[in-house]
């Protein structure tokens, strides 16, 4: 026969194990998700389940631009409702006869209602590239070592932010 005092020493000890497992789950399962938050910014990862269709992650891409370490880039397309470009800021564009390309911008100006994006070419320093607004995929808002844990991550927070919506969490309906 069990006394009292052992039940009760039995169940703290169940109860204890039951809730150390729930803290290594949960702890386990959210590592990625802390791990990609620090690595792209919390703001921008909170923002990405709220618009997942104006980010994209694109891996191994040879851009011009970008360094073969940092192969993995996080764009915010043109269509985010807080989208802007200024001086500085990398982009990514599209050129019929060379594919996707990446630039530094330079200088800005509008022509006849029409923005123009000038990027300095790397091979021709004085030389520059006139990019329309039209041509402009998004801007580049991080770049991340390509390795395995980066990449995993990465996959990780893409499917997360097309299966899930941040603001689902929070409705009241």
């Amino acid at each position: 026969m069990i006394s009292v005092a052992e039940e009760v020493n039995n169940m703290e000890r169940e109860t204890r194990n039951k809730l150390i497992e729930f803290i290594v789950f949960v702890s386990v399962l959210n590592i990625p998700f802390l791990s990609i938050a620090s690595t792209i910014g919390f703001e921008t990862f909170l923002d990405s389940f709220e618009h997942p269709q104006d980010y994209e992650w694109f891996s191994n891409m040879n851009l011009q631009g970008v360094t073969s370490e940092t192969s993995n880039i996080i764009v915010q397309k043109t269509h985010h409702p807080d989208f802007t470009l200024t001086y500085g800021d990398t982009i990514v564009y599209f050129q019929e006869n060379m594919g996707f390309q990446c630039g530094q911008i330079d200088l800005v100006s509008t022509e006849c209602h029409q923005k123009i994006y000038y990027i300095i070419l790397e091979e021709q320093p004085l030389s520059y590239q006139p990019v329309f607004e039209e041509q402009v995929v998004g801007k580049i808002l991080h770049t991340i070592d390509n390795d395995i844990w980066n990449s995993l991550t990465l996959e990780l927070w893409q499917t997360a932010t097309m299966r899930l919506n941040l603001i689902s969490f929070f409705s009241s309906n």
